[in-house]
Order: structure tokens, then sequence, then C-alpha cells
């Protein structure tokens, strides 16, 4: 901005709430000496109320002058129209209170008009003097290179904030070194739990540390993976369930809910998809929330893991969920894939569960390109059963690849059910022996709920 207006003051203002401490904190001890501003500001926020907690605890911690302009409350829906409620008389000796704390000059944001500014000035002509919360300095000059380096090394060391999150299976594995084996199952339609705690036992028998559930595959009405986790968990059984979890569905109140809810119920691991578009699901008139996606709910579910909400307001305890995302590396768009993947890191991913990978080479390339944004991955399986089900998978399902010679492998047995499944396998464990080296584990979908057929390919 300076390089095209020399003369123009620039004043840099945050909107904020007031419990976003830390925040608040920050733009304090960046800004509040820049040489390159000539003012700092706080605006909007949640009224007039709210914004002087704010002020009062920026104003002694800065030394440019302070510009505040809230907003006029937040609007209220009468008869299907918006208003802002708050009137000229109380934005006015709200101004006075400003100065009081510190401010040296107060505006209006959202909501505000003709009438708040001409209240605002009638209530500030009548003051003699400005308020001596903050003294007159001189300016020293800073090292900006320095302040920003101070500034990412605090970032880094939140980010790096020790979560205890012992129970988590996927970390407990990663840590010992041992392959992370899960088998993919289904969640009931409706309340009868019985065939879905009949297969998470025949998981349990063979030794497989976890079941993953989808949070309504396919956009369909099915239990909650949360629920499911928060019941399955508590049973009896070295067998956990990890959940999918998606924001299609909740907002951004519902997602932070539901996660504080799974996690007092002993839900330790998430799996974090944006979720498939309600048009392919059994619910076609169903809206799409998506207040975030994927990247955000992982910056979310790190937030409560450092005891806050993505907000910034502090709860007095903390999750433990390990963070895992989804990866596709055989994605028509691999730049923008790979963006999104690094954002998911930055937002605190520690482990990926891919698509199901049908050619083992696209998954090397993917490795070797993330370079030090690589996280441990888990290998998403699918073991066809039929011809149509690798034709189905190669045209119906979002973001999977099924290379051509898999299909004619297929086709050679499309006659037969029992040769159809035995090469759907070889084509899952040819897969899987490929890329053994090189992941650190295996997630296996159970097709059409044949539990058994998921268990011979990790056999």
């Amino acid at each position: 901005i300076r390089s095209s207006d020399p003369d123009h003051p620039i004043v840099g203002s945050m909107t904020v709430s007031s419990h976003q401490a830390e925040r608040l904190s920050e733009f304090a001890s960046r800004f509040g000496a820049d040489p390159r501003l000539q003012a700092v500001g706080l605006n909007c926020s949640d009224g007039p109320n709210d914004l002087l907690k704010s002020v009062q605890v920026v104003a002694s911690r800065i030394q440019l002058p302070l510009i505040v302009q809230p907003n006029s409350g937040l609007p209220r829906q009468i008869n299907g129209r918006y208003f802002y409620m708050t009137s000229p008389d109380y934005l006015a000796k709200y101004a006075k209170r400003f100065l009081d704390a510190g401010a040296d000059g107060v505006g209006g944001c959202c909501g505000t008009g003709p009438l708040h500014i001409e209240a605002i000035a009638r209530s500030l002509s009548m003051l003699t003097a400005r308020s001596q919360a903050q003294p007159q300095v001189q300016l020293e000059a800073l090292d900006l290179h320095e302040a920003v380096e101070d500034a990412g090394q605090a970032a880094l060391t939140r980010a790096g904030k020790s979560i205890p999150r012992a129970q988590s299976v996927v970390l407990s594995l990663l840590a010992r070194g041992e392959k992370v084996r899960s088998v993919e199952l289904m969640a009931p339609k409706g309340t009868d739990l019985e065939g879905f705690a009949a297969a998470v036992r025949q998981v349990e028998a063979a030794g497989i540390p976890l079941v993953n559930v989808p949070d309504g595959a396919r956009a369909s009405t099915r239990v909650g993976s949360l629920h499911l986790a928060s019941w399955w968990n508590r049973q009896e059984s070295r067998t956990r369930v990890l959940p999918h979890f998606t924001p299609r569905d909740r907002n951004l109140i519902a997602l932070q809910a539901d996660l504080l809810g799974a996690s007092i119920h002993g839900v330790s691991d998430l799996l974090l998809i944006t979720g498939d578009p309600p048009k392919l699901g059994n619910n076609k008139n169903a809206t799409a929330v998506y207040d975030i996606d994927s990247i955000g709910l992982s910056f979310l579910v790190h937030c409560l893991n450092t005891g806050r909400t993505a907000g910034g307001e502090e709860l007095g305890s903390h999750t433990g969920f390990s963070i895992g995302v989804a990866a596709n590396p055989t994605a028509s768009n691999l730049e923008l894939e790979l963006s999104r993947w690094k954002y998911k890191v930055q937002s605190g991913a520690d482990y990926a569960v891919t698509q199901p990978i049908f050619d083992p080479e696209t998954f090397l390339r993917w490795r070797e390109t993330l370079g030090e944004f690589y996280r441990p991955h888990v290998i998403g399986i699918w073991p066809f059963l039929s011809l149509r089900n690798a034709e189905f998978m190669a045209n119906e399902v979002p973001g999977v690849h099924v290379p051509q010679w898999a299909i004619e492998k297929m086709a050679r047995h499309a006659g037969n059910a029992d040769d159809s499944r035995k090469m759907g396998i070889e084509i899952a464990r040819t897969v899987m022996e490929r890329l053994e080296s090189s992941c650190e584990g295996f997630a296996v979908s159970a097709p059409l709920g044949k539990v058994e057929i998921a268990l011979e390919v990790l056999a």
C-alpha cells in the first residue's frame, strides 16, 4: 500500500471477540508499534460491550493510536428481516467508555449509520482531554524481520503444545512401528446393531485392531459414526472403531458439540473427510452445510486438542484426538490435491488414509512428491467382488481411479462369481505387497459387508 500511496495514513484493524485473548495479545505485540502503520484498530466484534473488553486488553500494550469501530450489536431477525438493535444513544455512551479505556478515535462498523456517528460526535465533543490510560511515547525502530520470526516461533510453540493422546490406537501403533490395519464397515441403517457387532467380533477374532466407519457414506442416512464409535468403544473389545467425520451435515456449532461429546465417550481417533454431496444419497433434497471443509475441520480438531474452540475461546479442558485425513494420490487435479494436503498438514494432520489404490506406482510418486510434508499413510484397499463392482468403482465413486488393466482382469472372470472374488483378492494383495515397505498400514473395505473377504485380504 505504501509503495502506491506515500501520503495517506494506514490503519491496521482487526475484528475479534474478547474471549480470544491469545489472538488479542499477538495482535498487540506484532502490530502495536509497527512503523509501517499510523494507527491500529479494533472493529465490528459482537457489539460495543464485547469490544470494550478487547480495548481494555489491547490499549495498554500498544504504542500506536487506537481506533475503535464497534458494530451496532448483532442483527436480529424480525418477521423475516434482519435489524441492528443498538440505538445511537447507546453507542454514544460506549464512545466515552472506549476513550476512557485508551482509545484515540471512535467510529462505527456493521449496522451503524449517520445517526450513530452524529451521536458519537456529540458525545465526544463534550470531552476536554483524551484518556490518560495511554501515555504518549516516542516510537523506536522495529526490526520487522525479527518480529516476524518471533511471531512464527510463537505459533510453532503453540502448534507443538504437548497433547496427551495415549488412548489413540493409531498413534500407539505408529509409535511402536507397527502397521496400522483396519477393516472398513458400513454403519447400520437402523437401530439394530447385532449385525454390526457380529462383524466387529469377526475382525477382533482375526487380531485386527481397528474398524473404520464412514460418516453417512455416499450421503445416505445411517447411524452416525461418532455415536457408533461411542457405543462400541465402551464394549469389552480389543478392536476399536475409528469413525469418519464430515462437516457436510453440521454447522460449526454442531461440529464442536459433537466432537466434545465423542471425546467424553472415549473416542480417540478420527478420520476427517469433506463428505460426498447430498445429490449422491437417499435424501437428494438435503442441504449440504459445509461451514468448513476437511482442512478447516482438521484445524478445528487441533484447536479442541489444545483446549480452545476454533474461535479461540478457552475451554478449560481439551480433547485428545488423533487427526487422520483423507489423501487421494490418484486425483485428476494432482496439483490441487497436493495443495490441499499441505494445508491439512499445517492444520494439524497426524496421518492419512488414502482413497482405494489400485495402481501402486501412483502412490509411490505421490509419496516422493510430498517430501517434508509426508505424514504416515494408511493405504485404502478395495477387493472387487465382480466386474460390475469394478465398473461401479471406476465410474460412480468420486475420487477413485481404477486402471484399465484391473477392469480387464476382472472381465476375464465375469461369468464365475467365485473366480471373480479370487481375482479381486489377488489384485488387492498385489497392491499391498508392492506398497508394504512404503506405507504405514492398510485399510481394507469389506465389499457389500462381506467381512470375510477383507480378512482374507489381510490374512
